[in-house]
Protein backbone atom coordinates (compact mmCIF):
# COMPACT_ATOMS: atom_id res chain seq x y z
CA UNK A 1 0.00 0.00 0.00
CA UNK A 2 1.41 3.24 -0.86
CA UNK A 3 0.98 6.30 1.01
CA UNK A 4 1.10 9.57 0.00
CA UNK A 5 1.35 12.89 1.78
CA UNK A 6 0.71 16.43 0.83
CA UNK A 7 1.05 19.16 2.49
CA UNK A 8 -2.29 21.27 2.46
CA UNK A 9 -1.73 24.24 0.64
CA UNK A 10 -3.74 26.73 3.23
CA UNK A 11 -2.74 26.68 7.08
CA UNK A 12 -6.02 26.29 8.67
CA UNK A 13 -7.10 28.52 11.33
CA UNK A 14 -8.56 27.25 14.51
CA UNK A 15 -10.65 29.36 16.61
CA UNK A 16 -10.40 28.51 20.62
CA UNK A 17 -12.56 28.96 22.98
CA UNK A 18 -11.93 31.03 25.59
CA UNK A 19 -13.79 32.83 28.89
CA UNK A 20 -13.11 35.82 29.58
CA UNK A 21 -13.80 36.44 33.42
CA UNK A 22 -13.96 40.03 34.21
CA UNK A 23 -13.97 41.22 37.79
CA UNK A 24 -14.89 44.92 39.16
CA UNK A 25 -14.55 45.35 42.56
CA UNK A 26 -13.19 48.08 45.21
CA UNK A 27 -10.74 47.40 48.02
CA UNK A 28 -8.75 49.37 50.61
CA UNK A 29 -5.34 49.94 48.48
CA UNK A 30 -3.05 49.15 51.21
CA UNK A 31 -4.81 45.80 52.53
CA UNK A 32 -4.91 45.00 48.78
CA UNK A 33 -1.26 45.36 47.79
CA UNK A 34 0.00 43.86 51.24
CA UNK A 35 -2.17 40.74 50.86
CA UNK A 36 -1.71 40.41 46.91
CA UNK A 37 1.97 41.65 46.89
CA UNK A 38 2.05 38.41 49.63
CA UNK A 39 0.13 35.94 47.12
CA UNK A 40 2.49 36.79 44.53
CA UNK A 41 5.40 36.56 46.34
CA UNK A 42 4.49 32.98 47.12
CA UNK A 43 3.63 32.04 43.85
CA UNK A 44 6.70 33.59 42.55
CA UNK A 45 8.67 31.32 44.82
CA UNK A 46 7.48 28.40 43.57
CA UNK A 47 9.27 28.98 40.50
CA UNK A 48 12.62 29.94 41.50
CA UNK A 49 15.43 28.30 39.99
CA UNK A 50 13.31 25.49 37.82
CA UNK A 51 14.22 24.41 34.49
CA UNK A 52 11.00 22.87 34.04
CA UNK A 53 8.60 25.32 33.86
CA UNK A 54 7.88 24.87 30.05
CA UNK A 55 6.57 21.50 30.99
CA UNK A 56 3.69 23.37 32.76
CA UNK A 57 0.58 22.65 30.72
CA UNK A 58 -0.87 26.22 30.73
CA UNK A 59 2.11 27.38 29.00
CA UNK A 60 1.75 24.69 26.13
CA UNK A 61 -2.12 26.13 25.70
CA UNK A 62 -1.21 29.99 25.97
CA UNK A 63 1.91 29.40 23.97
CA UNK A 64 -0.35 28.49 20.61
CA UNK A 65 -1.46 31.77 20.73
CA UNK A 66 -0.11 34.81 18.50
CA UNK A 67 -1.51 37.07 20.27
CA UNK A 68 -3.42 37.51 23.54
CA UNK A 69 -6.51 39.76 23.86
CA UNK A 70 -4.73 41.79 26.51
CA UNK A 71 -3.50 45.32 26.55
CA UNK A 72 0.15 45.19 25.01
CA UNK A 73 3.30 45.53 27.03
CA UNK A 74 1.49 43.51 30.16
CA UNK A 75 3.47 40.32 31.25
CA UNK A 76 2.11 36.71 30.04
CA UNK A 77 1.91 33.66 32.34
CA UNK A 78 5.54 32.88 30.28
CA UNK A 79 7.18 35.79 30.60
CA UNK A 80 6.63 35.99 34.05
CA UNK A 81 7.26 32.46 34.96
CA UNK A 82 10.34 32.07 33.19
CA UNK A 83 11.71 35.11 35.01
CA UNK A 84 10.68 33.68 38.22
CA UNK A 85 12.44 30.57 37.45
CA UNK A 86 15.74 33.00 36.47
CA UNK A 87 15.75 34.66 40.30
CA UNK A 88 14.61 38.07 38.27
CA UNK A 89 12.70 40.00 40.56
CA UNK A 90 8.56 40.47 40.53
CA UNK A 91 7.74 43.48 38.33
CA UNK A 92 4.58 44.55 39.56
CA UNK A 93 3.94 48.10 40.79
CA UNK A 94 0.15 48.19 41.74
CA UNK A 95 -1.90 45.75 43.77
CA UNK A 96 -3.99 44.75 41.11
CA UNK A 97 -0.57 44.46 39.10
CA UNK A 98 0.30 41.64 42.21
CA UNK A 99 -2.87 40.46 41.91
CA UNK A 100 -2.86 39.67 38.30
CA UNK A 101 0.58 38.38 38.64
CA UNK A 102 -0.24 35.94 41.50
CA UNK A 103 -2.75 34.15 39.68
CA UNK A 104 -0.54 33.58 36.18
CA UNK A 105 2.29 32.14 38.58
CA UNK A 106 0.19 29.66 40.04
CA UNK A 107 -2.84 28.92 37.51
CA UNK A 108 -1.28 29.89 33.96
CA UNK A 109 -4.17 31.55 32.94
CA UNK A 110 -3.18 34.91 31.39
CA UNK A 111 -4.46 38.11 33.41
CA UNK A 112 -4.66 41.58 33.48
CA UNK A 113 -5.56 44.43 35.98
CA UNK A 114 -6.94 48.34 35.57
CA UNK A 115 -8.14 50.95 37.51
CA UNK A 116 -11.65 51.57 35.10
CA UNK A 117 -13.47 54.55 37.08
CA UNK A 118 -14.45 56.54 40.05
CA UNK A 119 -17.01 54.92 41.78
CA UNK A 120 -19.41 56.51 44.06
CA UNK A 121 -18.96 55.20 48.17
CA UNK A 122 -21.58 56.09 50.89
CA UNK A 123 -21.12 59.54 52.71
CA UNK A 124 -20.61 63.44 51.41
CA UNK A 125 -19.15 63.29 48.03
CA UNK A 126 -17.13 60.43 48.63
CA UNK A 127 -15.68 58.46 45.66
CA UNK A 128 -13.21 55.32 45.32
CA UNK A 129 -11.44 53.67 42.79
CA UNK A 130 -13.24 50.70 41.11
CA UNK A 131 -10.32 48.13 39.88
CA UNK A 132 -10.63 45.44 37.40
CA UNK A 133 -8.93 42.34 36.86
CA UNK A 134 -9.62 40.08 33.57
CA UNK A 135 -9.04 36.67 33.67
CA UNK A 136 -8.82 34.08 30.71
CA UNK A 137 -9.37 30.75 30.58
CA UNK A 138 -9.18 27.79 27.97
CA UNK A 139 -11.49 25.21 28.61
CA UNK A 140 -8.27 23.04 30.29
CA UNK A 141 -7.36 26.31 32.65
CA UNK A 142 -8.10 26.02 35.85
CA UNK A 143 -10.50 29.01 35.81
CA UNK A 144 -12.21 28.33 39.13
CA UNK A 145 -9.09 28.57 40.90
CA UNK A 146 -8.02 32.05 39.62
CA UNK A 147 -11.17 33.59 40.31
CA UNK A 148 -10.90 32.25 43.66
CA UNK A 149 -7.42 33.30 44.40
CA UNK A 150 -8.76 36.56 43.28
CA UNK A 151 -12.21 36.80 45.18
CA UNK A 152 -10.25 35.29 48.33
CA UNK A 153 -7.50 38.15 48.15
CA UNK A 154 -10.19 40.65 47.30
CA UNK A 155 -12.37 39.68 50.32
CA UNK A 156 -9.24 39.58 52.70
CA UNK A 157 -8.71 43.43 51.98
CA UNK A 158 -11.83 44.10 52.76
CA UNK A 159 -13.22 44.83 49.20
CA UNK A 160 -16.08 43.38 47.57
CA UNK A 161 -16.66 42.59 43.87
CA UNK A 162 -19.26 44.72 42.79
CA UNK A 163 -20.08 43.14 39.21
CA UNK A 164 -18.62 39.89 37.81
CA UNK A 165 -18.96 39.40 33.67
CA UNK A 166 -17.55 36.55 31.93
CA UNK A 167 -17.69 36.47 28.49
CA UNK A 168 -16.32 33.82 25.35
CA UNK A 169 -14.15 35.41 23.20
CA UNK A 170 -12.55 33.32 20.16
CA UNK A 171 -8.45 32.73 19.79
CA UNK A 172 -6.43 32.13 17.16
CA UNK A 173 -4.44 29.10 16.90
CA UNK A 174 -1.13 28.84 15.43
CA UNK A 175 -1.46 24.92 14.43
CA UNK A 176 1.26 23.32 12.37
CA UNK A 177 0.98 23.15 8.80
CA UNK A 178 -1.42 20.29 8.44
CA UNK A 179 -0.95 17.22 6.18
CA UNK A 180 -3.48 15.24 4.19
CA UNK A 181 -3.31 12.13 2.95
CA UNK A 182 -4.58 11.10 -0.63
CA UNK A 183 -4.30 7.75 -1.34
CA UNK A 184 -4.17 4.78 1.31
CA UNK A 185 -4.35 4.81 5.52
CA UNK A 186 -1.98 5.93 7.55
CA UNK A 187 -3.69 4.18 10.61
CA UNK A 188 -1.30 1.18 10.71
CA UNK A 189 2.20 -0.36 9.58
CA UNK A 190 2.44 -0.89 5.73
CA UNK A 191 2.55 -4.81 4.98
CA UNK A 192 5.32 -5.77 4.08
CA UNK A 193 5.92 -6.18 -0.05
Amino acid sequence: MTVVVVPSVNRPIALLPCRQITLSFQAEQTRLRDTAQRLAQLCHRRWLGRSDFEMFPPLHRWGAVPSLPLPQGLPTPHTLISAAARGAHLAASTPVEFLAAAIMLSTGCPAAATIDQLAPTPGPSRTAQLLSLSILAMAEDDAALAVDLAATAIAVSGGRIAQRREDWIPLDDELPVEHTGTHGSVAGPAPAA
